[in-house]
């Protein structure tokens, strides 16, 4: 059941599977983030869903040391995710699946021919319970886009 969209390609859908409600969120972050998360706080507040899964381009990095690498020997500082976001996910017991399933692992969803790094901004966040039934997360390489997909199974 669609919930909500908008014009930048966001996304709410009820979905349920075996007698199990879950919210699926896709979003596209802006580069402005704080406010952007606090009102999809308040959105997914109002909404009083248990299972989440918030997925898409999150513009931003977890963790510096395993989510960005550049080549240019003056790496620039990269922006990790605001406070806002990690007080929503705290909230409401959601993981980051792939960081989860590969704890120090260094792989990347974004590259950039301009400014040359290479950014793991690209997620999917679950509620605890649907985690529990995932079996594999892959990033796969991408030739014709800027970003990789993402897949759960």
């Amino acid at each position: 059941k669609l919930i909500y969209t908008d014009e930048e390609g966001r996304i709410l859908v009820e979905i349920t599977d075996n007698n199990l409600k879950k919210l699926l969120v896709a979003i596209y972050a802006p580069n402005k983030k704080q406010e952007f998360y606090k009102k999809l706080h308040e959105k997914i507040v109002e909404l009083e869903y248990d299972n989440i899964c918030l997925l898409g381009d999150f513009n931003a990095v977890v963790d510096t040391k395993l989510d960005y690498k550049t080549q240019k020997l003056n790496k620039k500082s990269r922006e990790t995710l605001p406070k806002s976001f990690f007080k929503m996910v705290e909230e409401f017991r959601i993981r980051d699946i792939w960081r989860e399933m590969n704890s120090k692992g260094r792989q990347y969803t974004f590259y950039s021919n301009r400014h040359f790094p290479w950014l793991r901004i690209d997620m999917i966040w679950m509620s605890l319970e649907i985690i529990s039934n995932i079996q594999e997360i892959n990033i796969e390489a991408s030739t014709w886009a800027d970003h990789n997909p993402i897949w759960v199974k």
